[in-house]
């Protein structure tokens, strides 16, 4: 039974900690046979040089230092390779391990709301309904039955560090199973939330090391809790997408992990759509200045000034945060209803993956006013300017960046007419009048000015005006696979 499912993964969870040694135990089995065969004085190298880099991100505690230093004067000793290569495995597993305290996990889930709405007394009723501005759409009694039998793997975009807070409440509003799930090492130098998801099935992930036997002991206790049937939540894109884009160039590394398992295993594609996003101009400030692959280490603290204003803007908005599961997908890239899985090469199996969770991510999305809007606004800016560099928009005059109502009404039109005639391209939120492009227009710079300091574009008399380029093209972003699309067809 689907409650069943529930219930049987809350404990499966609760034993979690418990059953540290018998899983760790388990893992160092697997690296075994990983590594068999194989010397051991060169893999304990490429570890030493990683843990001597200077690290951004993840840096380590003075008690992790030590061990780390002890280590590393053990390793000149080439009798003690086979020892010391255990140690570093051992290390590495202590600062992976997660675990869940089912008393917290329900206490959390029953008292966050009314505890939100005490703190931030004059916006108790802008905080009760901030449940009813997250909707969540998808086939939740195949994917409910399917539980029971299964392990399911819940593989969604990633845009927002409420991502993972989005998911959770999603999954217990569908009446699925908690998960275990992937969380950056950086987001622990937070006491209290580091505290929380140390015990609501949060395991580490140091993404600062690139040394390959930490990547294999991360693959592997992946593989170990698949194949002990927990629940997981992955995100395939590993970081926030910086540009606003469906994410399509997924790492799958964690994922990988799913084709070789003992047990059925499903990836189900859910894919998030936010009307805005709080932390957007960091992410596009980081595309621009041509950092994307680096980590972003400067989000703020989240303390209690900054949620409660982040709660006012979101109180303002008509509609915040839509959640659609899609249909679960054999790791192989099947869907879940043809059982068999094909026989084919890891790599092919992955690549399968990967075309199969970016269709299920465009197919879902769902596109606000705010989207709708930027990419109206930037096609008038790309016409005008005769170019689509970011770069060279950026640094157009005021005066070329200013539209009659009229251009952009029309242009509104002709980016409604595009997602409608699309095909499994995405779809318009049920807030967007696609009749009325005035109505858009106006939601759109109303969802900005709520939520931004500074706002893609105001409206000026009879006239639209581009404030920030750059925020209005992480904006548009979200339908660059529709331009993409249109061509080919």
């Amino acid at each position: 039974m689907p409650g069943d499912a529930v219930e049987q993964a809350e404990a499966r969870l609760h034993a979690w900690s418990r059953e540290r040694a018998v899983i760790a135990a388990a893992v160092r089995g697997r690296i075994e046979r990983r590594y068999a065969g194989e010397p051991r004085a060169a893999l304990i190298e490429d570890v030493i040089a990683d843990e001597r880099a200077d690290r951004h991100e993840g840096r380590r505690t003075e008690e992790e230092r030590r061990a780390w230093r002890e280590l590393v004067a053990s390793a000149s000793d080439v009798a003690r390779a086979g020892e010391v290569f255990d140690a570093i495995v051992e290390r590495y597993l202590h600062d992976i391990a997660g675990g869940f305290d089912r008393t917290l996990y329900r206490a959390v889930i029953g008292v966050l709301p009314p505890v939100l709405g005490l703190a931030f007394h004059p916006l108790a009723q802008g905080v009760q309904r901030l449940g009813e501005r997250l909707v969540i759409d998808g086939p939740f009694d195949s994917l409910r039955s399917l539980a029971s039998s299964a392990t399911l793997v819940f593989a969604p975009t990633h845009s927002s560090n409420l991502d993972s807070l989005v998911v959770g409440v999603a999954l217990r509003r569908a009446g699925l199973p908690p998960c275990v799930y992937a969380a950056g090492k950086h987001m622990y130098r937070y006491p209290v939330l580091g505290r929380l998801m140390a015990n609501l099935g949060a395991y580490r992930v140091d993404r600062a090391i690139t040394a390959r036997l930490y990547k294999d002991v991360l693959k592997d206790y992946s593989a170990e809790l698949l194949d002990r049937g927990f629940h997981s939540v992955i995100f395939p894109g590993a970081t926030r997408c910086r540009t606003n884009e469906i994410e399509s160039q997924l790492k799958l590394g964690l994922l990988g992990t799913t084709i070789a398992t003992d047990r059925p295993v499903f990836i189900v594609p859910v894919t998030i759509s936010y009307q805005v996003v709080l932390e957007a101009p960091t992410l596009i400030r980081h595309f621009l200045d041509g950092r994307s692959e680096q980590r972003i280490g400067g989000d703020p603290r989240p303390g209690a000034r900054r949620l409660g204003a982040a709660l006012r803007r979101l109180g303002a908005l008509d509609q915040s945060v839509v959640v659609t599961f899609g249909e679960p997908v054999d790791p192989a890239g099947q869907p879940a209803v043809q059982v068999l899985r094909i026989s084919m090469p890891p790599d092919d199996a992955t690549r399968w993956l990967a075309i199969a969770l970016t269709r299920a991510y465009r197919r879902d999305t769902v596109l606000f006013s705010t989207q709708v809007t930027a990419r109206a606004l930037h096609d008038l800016a790309v016409r005008r300017a005769g170019t689509e560099d970011i770069h060279a928009l950026i640094g157009l005059e005021c005066s070329a960046l200013r539209f009659s109502e009229g251009e952009v009404y029309a242009a509104i039109g002709a980016v409604v007419a595009m997602i409608r005639a699309g095909r499994d391209h995405g779809r318009l939120d049920r807030s967007v009048d696609s009749n009325d492009p005035a109505s858009i227009l106006a939601a759109a710079v109303r969802a900005w000015a709520a939520c931004h300091p500074r706002s893609p574009a105001v409206v000026d008399g009879h006239e639209v005006a581009l404030d920030d380029v750059g925020l209005l093209y992480f904006y548009r972003n979200r339908t660059s696979h529709l331009a993409a699309a249109a061509d080919r067809e």
